[in-house]
């Protein structure tokens, strides 16, 4: 399993070569399960709606190509959102904090840009970097 934060997610959909290696790219496609959490919806929902990014297609049809394209949505349970809260301080953001929370709970591996996950010593041998 690979769970893509939201910066690796709209990237990816979006084929953003200079964000992402090839390397990743090929690890994304070839992955047996892709999925994100119901937040990073919720984040890329706000960022439009603030103006923050732009999408050639409704948030609503875009995220369903993502649906479309085979990305698993995985909701927030109790026990992440539960292990988000017992986290270290290190990061502020709760979208953030509930992303790293279900890699946990699932023992997937992550893939980010966000330079506060490699903090979390959680994850070691589950964060890929991007």
């Amino acid at each position: 399993m690979l769970i893509l934060d939201t910066h690796a997610l709209y990237w990816w959909v979006n084929r953003t070569p200079e964000k992402l290696t090839q390397a990743q790219i090929d690890l994304i496609e070839t992955t047996e399960s892709l999925v994100v959490s119901a937040m990073t919806c919720w984040e890329m929902t706000w960022l439009v709606k603030h103006g923050r990014i732009v999408l050639q297609l409704h948030i609503s049809d875009w995220l369903d190509q993502v649906e479309a394209s085979g990305v698993t949505i995985i909701p927030v349970s109790r026990a992440i959102a539960e292990r988000a809260v017992v986290l270290p301080e290190h990061h502020k953001d709760p979208v953030d904090r509930i992303i790293i929370a279900t890699a946990l709970e699932h023992q997937a591996q992550l893939l980010s840009a966000d330079e506060r996950f490699p903090d979390y010593q959680e994850l070691a041998g589950l964060l890929v970097r991007v």
